[in-house]
């Protein structure tokens, strides 16, 4: 029986190449990095709402459980966020770009932040209150943002440049340094990335491990140029945006499409003992 390709009924996920499903029908072991917010849930203005549909909880829980995918959330949100809005599925979460990992049923691990930054970031948010940005704050272990997500173009300006402003004195004193993301600005501790924990993540896998991530943003381009030819990035939004990714995918829907015809790949290998 020929195991490559997608179902019929996926054929539709246009964005995903033909080698792509190839190598996840074929490959001995996977790992599977997804983005939380813009892949696994649609955005929302409180992001305490930005959660995932039930039918895409269990598409995760069923593929985490059927053993054949090493499967990861790899997420800007810290890992108790990712916990609590992807209840009750059991993953292993990458919180704060890289600077807190979760496995099931293990503590949470925290590096180490570069001296200097703890106390640089309490004062960034000293100043971003003083600035009147505090409706737009949200204060991470290794990092501080502005949100924008919901205003016009002109208040999401006033509030981005306002951060900027009020910050920049900050970048030349401590290892920090400003990154713009879909929906806001973010003062972040340097060392760590998504692209370092791919790497981490991948480290740990066996030789020849198939390594893909899904995810909307452009901090995940530094998964998709960690993973080079190697693996497959695919970018969430359409086709268009510049990006290292070699596929993609338009929207949440269409990713949980893409998690059904991974589950259906990957169980039938199992099935047929491929």
């Amino acid at each position: 029986m020929d195991l490559t390709g997608p179902p019929d009924a996926n054929r539709a996920l246009d964005g995903i190449p033909g080698p792509l499903w190839d190598q996840v029908s074929l490959a001995r072991a996977r790992l599977l990095m997804l983005d939380h917010d813009g892949t696994l849930a649609p955005f929302e203005t409180d992001r305490a709402r930005a959660v995932a549909p039930r039918s895409t909880r269990e598409l995760l829980q069923r593929i985490a459980e059927s053993g054949r995918t090493r499967l990861v959330v790899v997420s800007g949100r810290p890992v108790r966020d990712l916990a609590a809005l992807l209840e009750p599925v059991r993953l292993t979460f990458v919180g704060e770009h890289g600077w807190e990992v979760s496995a099931p049923g293990e503590r949470v691990v925290r590096h180490p932040l570069p001296r200097g930054v703890a106390s640089r970031l309490e004062r960034a948010a000293r100043l971003a209150r003083a600035a009147g940005l505090t409706a737009h704050l949200e204060r991470k272990r290794s990092s501080i943002a502005v949100h924008t997500r919901g205003l016009d173009a002109e208040g999401a300006a006033h509030v981005t440049s306002g951060a900027a402003l009020a910050w920049s004195p900050l970048l030349d004193r401590a290892p920090l340094r400003l990154v713009p993301f879909d929906g806001g600005l973010e003062l972040r501790a340097r060392g760590r990335d998504k692209g370092t924990a791919a790497r981490e993540l991948l480290a740990r896998e066996p030789a020849g491990t198939l390594a893909v991530h899904v995810g909307d943003d452009t901090t995940d381009e530094d998964v998709f140029e960690a993973l080079g030819e190697t693996g497959f990035g695919v970018r969430v939004g359409g086709p268009g945006a510049p990006t290292r990714a070699r596929a993609w995918l338009r929207n949440p829907d269409q990713v949980a499409r893409f998690l059904e015809t991974w589950l259906e790949l990957t169980t039938r290998e199992r099935r047929h003992g491929a």
